[in-house]
């Protein structure tokens, strides 16, 4: 009996210490009884399976950790970043390109307020989002201006009354567009502005059927409201902050000469949809002999690159430098925040919280609203 009861001992102590040990960071075999480092699936010496420790991804601290002073926290869930990365690759599925990078971009900001400690792919891939989402849609199909869409080889010629009338070459396609009666050229700045301004109505709807709120151009679930730092606040704002209202954060607007197309008709003189008639001696006959041949000047296309914009369709915005962003604000030098000045950014006022800041030290700029831009 007493051989049973030392052996029963000898057993839990041996599990006790094996608990003990696993709590260390140490993983033993339970084959060999070899001990591993934590984060090992095999046994470094004999190869066996390790028992699987599970760790808990909140913090060493626990939530009161995550917890500032005011009572606001410092992160944010990783998941709700998740959440708008996968709203983006939905939407940007579709082809709707224009909502998918306000997503994307909105992705940007809350992952500013995740725990740098936690990492992830997140960042990569709202990178690779928004990459895909600023280019797509850049380019369209316009219908061909040489052919008005037919595909046909059109030519001028002049009526009994001296008018000039296009006429359709039968068997023939246009040279500009080689019969699709399409060609394809970016889109303009008008244009782009135009599918921005749909895809942030889509987008608003959208944010709002979610439950999610505005905080400056950023929008957050609704059970985040009031629990964000002022820092984080600052941060998700200056992040997501207004375009320059002149080109809508494009950094270039249409060139007035060519109206954003990049081309204009050939000027030529003599010049009649990419060719030009010449007088020669004829071969065969006396006398002189008529011929087209494809004019030098557009080699033959009847249009040629725009000298103001050099072909681009759109010349750089004046307002913004081609940035695309608002000046910095001169009160807070871009930073959106100021210094407390009740504590001089201490938090503390007379041995207690900072009424003005509730400890934080810190306050929105009330000339940029935090977003660090000028109005």
């Amino acid at each position: 009996m007493k051989s049973v009861i030392k052996l029963s001992v000898f057993v839990f102590a041996g599990f006790l210490l094996v608990v003990s040990v696993l709590f260390a960071g140490i993983l033993v075999c339970r084959e060999c009884g070899y001990e591993n480092p934590e984060g090992k699936e095999a046994c470094v010496h004999c190869k066996a399976k390790l028992p699987v420790v599970k760790t808990s991804k909140q913090p060493a601290g626990g939530q009161a950790e995550n917890n500032l002073s005011s009572g606001r926290v410092k992160f944010i869930d990783p998941t709700i970043v998740e959440n708008e990365i996968q709203m983006a690759q939905k939407i940007f599925d579709t082809g709707d390109f224009e909502t998918a990078n306000l997503f994307a971009r909105n992705a940007a900001a809350l992952e500013m307020l995740t725990d740098p400690a936690v990492k992830g792919e997140r960042s990569e891939r709202i990178v690779e989002l928004r990459k895909k989402s600023e280019t797509g849609g850049m380019t369209v199909d316009r219908k061909c201006p040489a052919c008005g869409g037919t595909g046909r080889l059109m030519i001028e010629a002049q009526a009994m009354d001296g008018k000039t009338t296009n006429i359709e070459v039968a068997g023939k396609s246009c040279q500009k567009c080689s019969g699709t009666g399409k060609v394809m050229r970016p889109s303009t700045m008008d244009e782009r502005r135009f599918k921005m301004g749909r895809g942030m109505s889509r987008y608003t709807a959208l944010q709002q059927s979610r439950k999610y709120v505005q905080t400056g151009a950023a929008w957050i679930p609704v059970d985040l409201e009031g629990k964000l730092s002022v820092k984080n606040i600052i941060q998700v704002k200056k992040t997501v902050a207004g375009p320059c209202p002149a080109c809508m954060g494009l950094g270039r607007v249409d060139c007035s000469k060519c109206k954003g197309q990049g081309e204009l008709k050939c000027t030529f003189q003599g010049c009649v949809r990419g060719k030009v008639e010449v007088t020669e001696d004829g071969r065969l006959v006396k006398g002189k002999a008529k011929r087209d041949v494809k004019c030098k000047n557009c080699n033959g296309t009847g249009f040629v690159a725009c000298v103001e914009c050099r072909g681009k369709g759109s010349l750089v915005c004046k307002k913004c430098n081609g940035n695309g962003e608002r000046s910095l604000c001169v009160k807070c030098g871009g930073q959106g925040g100021i210094t407390c000045k009740r504590c001089q950014g201490s938090g503390t006022s007379k041995d207690t919280i900072c009424e003005e800041c509730r400890g934080e030290g810190v306050l929105e700029c009330s000339s940029c609203n935090g977003d660090g831009r000028k109005r």
